[in-house]
């Protein structure tokens, strides 16, 4: 069902992400994590071209790219402790930084 509703669920969690950071925003990004790695299961690739289509034009979250880097550096820096959720991340990598470089590029416009 996720994937139906992928750009309405990527506005959603993107939306807390920017609103609510402080108290949700592992729990956002964890979220986001796991939807990128299902587009990389063959059941659920030919969503792939929605998720840049939905990067390229409709994606607005200016800020994400702070809490997103900030989630990669806290998971890098404790890989030892949370060696799970470092390989999910690594395995989302392309898709993960597909939305850090749109956010830093829609902050950066005038």
């Amino acid at each position: 069902e996720i994937m139906k509703f992928l750009q309405d669920t990527l506005d959603s969690l993107f939306n807390i992400l920017t609103e609510y950071s402080d108290p949700y925003a592992e729990i956002v990004i964890s979220a986001l994590v796991s939807i990128f790695n299902l587009l990389s299961d063959e059941k659920y690739r030919h969503f792939i071209p929605v998720l840049d289509i939905y990067i390229s034009k409709h994606f607005s979250a200016t800020l994400a790219h702070s809490d997103l880097l900030s989630y990669m550096n806290q998971r890098l820096l404790n890989f030892g402790e949370r060696q799970g959720e470092l390989s999910d991340l690594l395995n989302s990598m392309k898709f993960y930084f597909q939305f850090i470089i749109q956010s830093h590029k829609l902050n950066k416009q005038p």
